[in-house]
């Protein structure tokens, strides 16, 4: 019975240091390579990570460092160390390069590519005399931070010509292109340029000569890589259209060899109103091909047609309008369409402003209606009309006709066009020539003779009435100068003129 139970208790004592054991050793530290992810996987020494979280979020696997994790298990919590080392050397691409005499030698001419995910530097190792022709070896040495260092070579062409040129289908060599120096464009044969120029892919040697020296130039004639060039433009179309061909989204398309084939990768979708995504495709005859995207935009028909040429018109009273000359109904959708004109509110019959309405409709139902200023001219029954109309309210008294024009017709420079009686009337202003005519207008109505008169150089116009048996001079023009004297003589009109004069052998003498 003891050696039962002694054999229970050890049973369970190594079921406990195995539990510890498994418990306590299941985690390591770890050590990670710059800019690779850490992961729990790292720290796990044996058995599965089932169970298991772990917090990553100090650490950081783009700075070299220790960092602590926590890591729970179970009931468990552990704290282990994470070490981010680099001790991997930067990767360089480095290139031959050809230079003239005397070229100040950089390392980076010589650099296609470096990658390290530390800081580095590049340097050239040993000097190189670049003062005479010849081919030179350059040893190109990058070196991160961390002492991590890679070391190419690369050789150093010095010459006035470059021995290796390489140019694709479709463009053009030019001498110049294989030179270092303008001044040595004629070391080479344009006729070896032409050659090139017109030839197939391939490889082409050339001489260029300098100083009885030759150098062998080798050009390499690659395919065409190059895809076409394509710009697109958006296109808006109503429900119920459709575009002509994939050209309506082309706003320009070239290529530097070939013939360009277009294609339309997307399937529109015409019964979906808004905006979608068009995909075009252009492919040269190489098979180069390049994608753009642009868009298409389905909108519904809600606006009318565009009526347009509806300025104003002037005609004359009693006239026959054409009110469709000149106009035109222009829908988006529909392009042209037809108009109505409803112009029964104009009175051509009496002068004054009228509107014509004109309407259009297109198929979808939308209606514009505008409307057009005909302006319908008075003739001269009408300003005689007025005129009457005017003079019955007043006395016949000559003096209060002219205070009547002066104090209702104000003055601007405006000469009142062909009928300054009826613009000085109707418009209540206007100048000296306008107060005269009007003053002159309303004097015969009321049954007096009257002259017009102006200064010789025709910078003032006033009045001569017939009164009591002899002629005088009057002004209806406001201002001080014209209204000092009321009725004047000759020698008095000319007083208030300001050494102006008139030609008096064209009016009759006033006393």
């Amino acid at each position: 019975m003891k050696k039962v139970l002694y054999i229970i208790v050890m049973i369970i004592i190594l079921i406990i240091v195995v539990s510890g054991v498994y418990f306590l050793t299941k985690f390591k530290d770890s050590v990670v390579e710059l800019g690779n992810d850490v992961t729990l996987n790292d720290f796990i020494r044996y058995g599965t990570n089932k169970n298991i979280s772990i917090d990553l979020t100090k650490v950081d696997k783009k700075k070299v460092g220790e960092y602590f994790v926590n890591i729970k298990y179970f009931i468990f919590d552990y704290q282990k160390k994470v070490t981010i080392k680099d001790t991997t050397p930067p990767t360089i691409e480095v290139k031959d390069i050809y230079r003239s005499p005397n070229y100040q030698i950089d390392v980076h001419d010589f650099i296609e590519k470096v990658e390290d995910q530390s800081e580095y530097r590049v340097d050239i190792t040993k000097d190189v005399d670049t003062s005479d022709f010849g081919d030179y070896e350059v040893i190109i040495n990058v070196e991160d931070i961390y002492h991590n260092k890679t070391v190419k070579k690369s050789i150093l062409h010095i010459a006035w010509v470059k021995k290796e040129y390489s140019i694709e289908e479709g463009n053009i060599l030019k001498r110049e292109d294989l030179v270092h120096n303008k001044e040595d464009i004629n070391t080479i044969n344009q006729n070896d340029i032409d050659k090139i120029n017109k030839g197939e892919v391939g490889e082409y040697h050339l001489n260029s000569t300098k100083n009885n020296t030759t150098i062998d130039v080798k050009v390499m004639k690659t395919e065409d890589k190059t895809p076409p060039e394509l710009i697109l433009k958006s296109v808006t179309i109503y429900k119920g259209k459709k575009i002509k061909s994939t050209n309506d989204f082309i706003k320009s398309v070239k290529d530097k060899v070939s013939k360009v084939d277009i294609k339309m990768i997307t399937n529109i979708n015409y019964d979906n109103i808004g905006e979608q995504k068009i995909e075009i495709m252009a492919t040269d005859i190489k098979g180069n091909s390049v994608t753009k995207e642009t868009t298409l935009k389905i909108i519904k028909d809600t606006k009318g047609p565009k009526i347009s040429g509806l300025s104003k018109l002037t005609v004359n009273k009693n006239s026959k309008i054409d009110y469709k000359k000149g106009v035109s109904s222009y829908d988006d959708n529909d392009g042209k369409t037809d108009f109505t004109v409803d112009s029964s509110k104009v009175n051509i019959t009496h002068y004054g402003t009228y509107y014509a309405y004109y309407t259009s409709t297109d198929k979808a139902g939308n209606k514009t209606t505008s409307k057009r200023v005909i302006v319908v001219n008075h003739d001269k029954e009408d300003t005689n009309k007025l005129v009457k109309s005017v003079a019955s309210t007043l006395s016949s008294n000559a003096e209060t006709i002219r205070d009547y024009v002066r104090k209702n017709i104000k003055y601007n420079t405006n000469s009142g066009g062909s009928d300054p009686v009826w613009y000085g009337l109707t418009n209540k202003v206007g100048n000296c020539i306008v107060h005269a005519y009007v003053f002159d207008a309303l004097l015969k109505n009321k049954g007096y003779s009257t002259k017009i008169i102006w200064t010789t150089d025709k910078t003032h116009y006033w009045n001569m009435v017939y009164l009591n048996g002899s002629w005088k001079h009057m002004d209806s023009t406001p201002g001080s100068r014209h209204s000092k004297i009321s009725i004047m003589s000759d020698e008095e009109r000319h007083s208030t003129l300001q050494g102006r004069d008139w030609n008096r052998s064209l009016w009759p003498e006033a006393k």
